[in-house]
């Protein structure tokens, strides 16, 4: 139950991104076919419809699982929004909060997620209830109706003609109604039925049903009631001179009703929205031929972002899918699959290549040792690999995956022509859940070009391997490392459009014992690295603060006379850090020919 409701949880926040875009535009084209509208509405049906729709890069959904189901049983629970601030800002306060706490058999987030389900099933049967009582009291109110002709029956309970039935509908009229006023509203009605909205109503009221808990969905519920009437007055109308059309306003004033809050059907003559529907019966005109064509692409343009979802990055957190049982005893995942069942590796930190643990036989063309891979930087889902001379060798395009039994591995390892590796060199581990091989490819290659693999053993990174199983090392800690976060944004040159107000810079900062990586958060690619640093500080005065920054820009509002050790250090040309009373400020440079090189942002640091 608590799958199944994360699930629709998903649908709804994908749907609601959808609702987002639609709102607007109908304002955009309300000059458009009425029908047109219908149409948004009938896309963000199908994306609360389907469950699986195929991956584009035009998607604009920015992530089509925002909560996993694994979040119920993860260490650490975080969701995935695709919006790198929002996720900085909103995990921590979930992995604090529903944690599961170590030795307790309670697991507070499934403990939630449960409530939450029986919550949203107890409305959805409230909601149900209410539209079965609801149709039941009408169904006994026109109990008594006598036939007029055709499908036309009248009532004395009927205040305004309505559609009700779903095979064979009829329509109900009150008793005393002017022949005129009766003409205009059985063909408003006959125009529901042939667009079968006397199908499509019932069927928006039970996706509200399941969505109840989205109050987005409850927008496009009430908007897509109005929306229907308004393409059934444009069909009856749309032929008519100004004196029907006049007729036409009159009926429906005389048959307005109070509208109801909730109505799951019928489609009613003069219910949804009469004042704005006189409006548009009046002032109709004929919609230009490029008016609708600039509707039309907008709705296939529209279908193309929304419906939709956001390609996966080629990363193991996304790459990885479900598994088969291969040859080799395990579980394999294979990149481009879409459900992630693979464990996506925590920060691993700075690494090197330590002792050799087994070769290849036709190897020798690197040292045998592991002092030419100085740096191996596991950021997240991305790998990174620095030689001896601060030479970035290799940084990650995509990866795939693979579990195994421990027996497996050994059985692999054999295979692949190694010496040097005792059976004893083979951590231990109980079931192929505890060991996951990742394979790292480059940003213009495929799984067949294999260049480097992490290979983790009871959640912890273990072994560096080149190629396939060329060679295999022990992986070491290269240094203690110390992971920043962004706190607040002190500065921003005036020149800039952007201004992050939550002082999310978009990176993470790793601080080792000789060197400092920026790597982006939402990407997880180490987008600057800086080797063998000296940490030789630099004083700075008050006079050389103010000439950082470009004229007529001015410096922040900050005294830095009051921080007390203040220094600078540069990193590069772009990049410098400050250490203002024991914390670390990040600064970017910019250079401009004719301004010289000035701050561009400044962000105050906190670890992570």
């Amino acid at each position: 139950m608590e799958v199944v409701f994360i699930k629709l949880f998903n649908m709804s926040i994908s749907a609601g991104w959808l609702i987002l875009a639609v709102v607007p535009l109908r304002f955009i084209f309300r000059k458009a076919p009425k029908s047109i509208s219908c149409i948004l509405w009938a896309l963000v049906a199908v994306r609360l419809v389907c469950p699986f729709l195929f991956e584009s890069v035009f998607s604009m959904i920015p992530s089509a699982e925002t909560v996993s189901p694994d979040i119920l049983y993860a260490e650490t629970p975080e969701i995935h929004s695709g919006i790198s601030a929002f996720n900085t800002y909103v995990n921590p306060v979930i992995s604090q909060s529903l944690t599961p706490a170590a030795g307790t058999g309670a697991n507070q987030l499934q403990m939630v997620s449960t409530a939450a389900s029986i919550v949203w099933m107890s409305g959805m049967a409230a909601m149900m209830l209410y539209g079965v009582i609801g149709y039941a009291g009408l169904r006994r109110k026109v109990a008594e109706a006598v036939p007029l002709r055709g499908n036309l029956w009248q009532s004395q309970a009927v205040a305004s003609p309505f559609v009700l039935g779903f095979f064979h509908p009829r329509i109900y009229l009150p008793f005393g109604m002017e022949e005129k006023s009766m003409a205009y509203a059985v063909a408003h009605e006959n125009a529901h039925i042939s667009r079968r909205d006397h199908w499509i109503k019932p069927v928006g009221f039970l996706l509200l049903t399941i969505y109840w808990f989205n109050p987005l969905i409850w927008l496009a519920y009430a908007l897509f009631c109005r929306d229907i009437e308004f393409a059934c007055d444009e069909r009856v109308i749309k032929r008519m001179g100004a004196d029907d059309k006049k007729a036409y306003s009159e009926a429906l004033l005389a048959c307005s009703i109070r509208p109801r809050s909730l109505a799951p059907c019928p489609p009613a003559f003069g219910e949804a929205g009469v004042r704005q529907r006189i409006k548009n019966v009046l002032n109709y005109k004929k919609p230009a031929f490029l008016v609708i064509a600039a509707a039309l692409v907008s709705c296939a343009a529209l279908g193309a972002c929304f419906l939709t979802n956001p390609q996966s990055s080629g990363l193991p957190a996304k790459d990885v899918g479900e598994y088969d049982a291969g040859s080799l005893g395990g579980d394999s995942f294979s990149a481009g699959n879409t459900a992630a069942t693979a464990p996506s590796p925590a920060f691993g930190g700075i690494y090197s290549a330590g002792a050799l643990l087994a070769q290849n036989g036709s190897l020798s063309y690197l040292p045998e040792d592991g002092s030419y891979y100085a740096q191996i930087i596991l950021s997240a889902d991305s790998l990174t690999v620095i030689n001896n001379e601060g030479e970035t060798v290799f940084e990650s395009g995509g990866s795939k995956a693979r579990r195994m039994t421990r027996e497996a591995l050994i059985e692999k390892l054999g295979e692949a022509n190694l010496y040097g590796m005792a059976e004893e060199d083979v951590p231990e581990y109980d079931s192929p859940e505890d060991m996951t091989a990742y394979s790292y490819y480059p940003p213009d290659g495929g799984e067949k070009d294999i260049q480097y693999g992490i290979y983790w053993f009871n959640g912890e990174p273990g072994w560096f391997v080149q190629g396939e199983m060329l060679r295999i090392y022990r992986l070491e800690p290269a240094a203690p490392v110390t992971t920043y976060i962004s706190q607040s944004c002190i500065y921003m040159n005036p020149l800039s459009s952007y201004y992050p107000f939550h002082g999310d810079s978009g990176y993470r900062y790793l601080m080792g014992k000789d060197s400092f990586a920026i790597v982006d958060k939402e990407t997880e690619k180490t987008v600057e690295l800086f080797t063998d640093i000296e940490w030789n500080w630099q004083d700075i005065t008050g006079r050389e603060w103010a000439e950082l920054f470009s004229d007529g820009a001015g410096a922040p509002d900050v005294d830095i006379e009051e921080y007390a050790p203040r220094q600078t250090l540069g990193l590069s040309d772009k990049y410098r850090l400050l250490e203002m009373s024991g914390r670390y400020w990040i600064m970017e440079m910019h250079e401009n020919p004719k301004m010289g090189t000035f701050v561009w942002s400044i962000y105050q640091l906190t670890p992570a």
